[in-house]
C-alpha cells in the first residue's frame, strides 16, 4: 500500500475538528474500526509521579484501567538484581547532579558504589534532590508489575552496536547475551508470557525474540519496533521502515504525530498490532476516542484513565 496517497495524519484530524468542519466528520467517519485498545501507563504513573520509580509504578499498578507499565533499562556495572536499572537515560536524575551530567555513562559504571547508589534523585518539577526517590532495578519494577497483575512493558533502551551512537566506548552497548540476560530475568519472575519488548534498536528486538522462542513458547509475549520517524528508523536499523517492519511481522508503535489511518488499517490487514505514544498527543484524553476509532491496539500516555 502506498501510504503517500490521502493519508490522514493526527494533526489533519485535529485541524478539521477544530474549525467544525463537515469533511472532518466524515474524516472521522471512515475511521470507525474500534478495537479493545489497552492503557499502558509510561514510565508509570508519571502524570502523577516522579518518573521511572517505584512510587511510579505502584500507583499504576493500583489502576483498573490500565493494562500495563512501560519502563526503560539500562545495563550497570553490578551483577544479579542490580544489573540492570529503570532509567530513561544513562543518568536517571534528569537535573543537574555534582557527580553525574546527562548521559554521562559514569553512573553506569559506578552502579556498584554504594554512594552512586544511594543518590536521590530530582524531583523533575522543582529540581530539588527528594531523598525517598532512588532509582528502582528492573528486578523490583517486575515485582511491581507482578504484584499489581499488569503486563510489563519493557524498552531496551540502550542501544546495540548496530545503533547509531557516537561517543561512546564499546562497554556502553548492548550485545546479545545483555538481552538474554533482561529475558531470563523476565522468565524467572514467571512471567514472560504477559511481557512486551519495545525498543527503537531492531536488532535487539531480534535477539529477544529469537532467544524467547528458543525458551519457551513464545505464544503471547510480544516485540514492538518503536518509530518516531521512518527518517531515523531507517537511518539506525539498516534502512527499514514502518512498512518494511509490518511486511516483515513485526508489530509497531509509532509516535503520535506520524500516525495514520493507513498504517493502522496495513498492521491489521497483516495480523500486526499498533501502539501510539508521545509527541503530546497521546498525554490527551480528548484524543483517546480519535485513536480507539483508528483502531489503534495501545497507547502509551503519561495520563490514563481513573488515574486518580
Amino acid at each position: 500500500m502506498n501510504r503517500k496517497n490521502s493519508i490522514i495524519t493526527i494533526s489533519t484530524v485535529l485541524g478539521t475538528f477544530a474549525c467544525g468542519s463537515i469533511i472532518g466528520a466524515s474524516i472521522f467517519s471512515t475511521m470507525t474500526n474500534k478495537v479493545n485498545t489497552r492503557f499502558i501507563a509510561h514510565r508509570g504513573l508519571s502524570s502523577k509521579y516522579m518518573q521511572n520509580t517505584a512510587d511510579a509504578f505502584k500507583a499504576a499498578g493500583r489502576v483498573d484501567d490500565i493494562w500495563g507499565i512501560e519502563t526503560d533499562i539500562w545495563k550497570t556495572s553490578s551483577t544479579g538484581n542490580d544489573h540492570f536499572i529503570c532509567s530513561h537515560d544513562a543518568n536517571p536524575f534528569w537535573t543537574t547532579n555534582d557527580l553525574y551530567s546527562l548521559n554521562d555513562t559514569s553512573f553506569i559504571k559506578d552502579w556498584d558504589n554504594n554512594k552512586t547508589r544511594s543518590i536521590p534523585m530530582s524531583h523533575s518539577e522543582w529540581n530539588v534532590p527528594d531523598a525517598n526517590l532512588t532509582v528502582p532495578t528492573f528486578f523490583h519494577y517486575l515485582q511491581i508489575c507482578k504484584a499489581g497483575n499488569k503486563h510489563p512493558v519493557i524498552e531496551i533502551k540502550q542501544p546495540s552496536k548496530f545503533g547509531v551512537v557516537n561517543g561512546y566506548t564499546d562497554e556502553y552497548f548492548l550485545d546479545q547475551t545483555d538481552v538474554e540476560e533482561i529475558v531470563d530475568i523476565v522468565k524467572g519472575e514467571g512471567i514472560l508470557e504477559q511481557a512486551t519488548f519495545i525498543a527503537f534498536d531492531w536488532q535487539e528486538l531480534e535477539w529477544a525474540k529469537n532467544y524467547v522462542h528458543t525458551i519457551s513458547t513464545g505464544e503471547t509475549t510480544q516485540f514492538q519496533q518503536l518509530i518516531q520517524s521512518d527518517e531515523k528508523s531507517r537511518a539506525t536499523n539498516d534502512g527499514h521502515d514502518t512498512n518494511w517492519f509490518l511486511e516483515d511481522g513485526w508489530d509497531v508503535s509509532l509516535a503520535a504525530d506520524i500516525l495514520t489511518y493507513q498504517i493502522v488499517n496495513e498492521a491489521h490487514q497483516n495480523n500486526r498490532q499498533v501502539g501510539v505514544w508521545g509527541s503530546g498527543y497521546a498525554d490527551y484524553p480528548t484524543l483517546w476516542e480519535v485513536f480507539r476509532n483508528m483502531g489503534v491496539n495501545y497507547i502509551t500516555s503519561d495520563w490514563t484513565p481513573n488515574y486518580s
